[in-house]
């Protein structure tokens, strides 16, 4: 089973950790989305095409640059999805997964600059429903069951919660399955980069496509939950 990863950044450094908490040897392919003016959605479906259909391997491993893996996450996040649900489907709670993520082992502290490492190799790997985007690996089936990432939220924001949405409405889930650690997290009150997407109007642009695509009122609220439509744009063209 050939596995490869993937680091998406905005003209970051501080991916240092992420990529030296990769095995030696590993194929890695960081896309810089600020060099080409990409979303983050972009750079995502540029990496798992070339990876998976270019380069011939059997997973990738789609990670932020502010995520530090074990050792052995990168393979225990493929044979999941690859193999294990497949021998012992009883280890999944749901639906076949279409993609499989890490989940937190920062027990909801996402802003510490320091690695827990200890508690980050005592995290028990499980199942639980609900993916969480940071950290996720996919095989050829999600593209071919579901499509690609919606370039549409741009430059970022939403577009993981539209594939989740995506993935259950085609009869399948998306879980997490292996611990990983979130440092210096960036998300709304985050670091620069982030905040100028918010306070720029991106977050707002990708929330409104978001609303457009799934029949919610455009009100300022959250719209995960209050989607009315079962096809995007209900049918209708975009």
């Amino acid at each position: 089973m050939r596995v490869a990863y993937v680091v998406t950044t905005w003209s970051s450094l501080r991916l240092v950790e992420t990529v030296h908490s990769l095995p030696r040897g590993t194929r890695l392919l960081v896309v810089d989305n600020s060099q080409h003016g990409w979303s983050l959605s972009r750079g995502w479906n540029y990496g798992i095409d070339r990876l998976l259909y270019r380069e011939g391997y059997d997973a990738v491993v789609v990670m932020n640059d502010d995520v530090v893996l074990r050792p052995d996450s990168g393979e225990n996040l493929a044979r999941a999805l690859l193999v294990d649900q497949h021998e012992q489907p009883a280890l999944r709670p749901g639906p076949e997964a279409l993609l499989v993520t890490c989940r937190h082992a920062n027990h909801g502290d996402m802003y510490t600059d320091e690695v827990n490492h200890e508690l980050l190799s005592a995290a028990v790997p499980q199942w639980q429903p609900g993916p969480d985007f940071s950290c996720f690996c996919v095989g050829r089936r999600l593209f071919e069951v579901v499509g690609k990432f919606d370039e549409g939220f741009n430059p970022a924001y939403f577009e993981d919660n539209d594939m989740h949405r995506r993935i259950q409405l085609a009869g399948y889930e998306g879980y997490a399955v292996t611990p990983y650690w979130h440092y210096r997290s960036g998300t709304i009150r985050g670091d620069g980069e982030r905040r100028s997407v918010v306070e720029g109007g991106g977050f707002a642009a990708s929330r409104s496509h978001y609303c457009r695509k799934w029949g919610v009122p455009d009100d300022g609220r959250n719209p995960i939950g209050r989607e009315t439509f079962a096809v995007p744009f209900n049918g209708r063209a975009a």
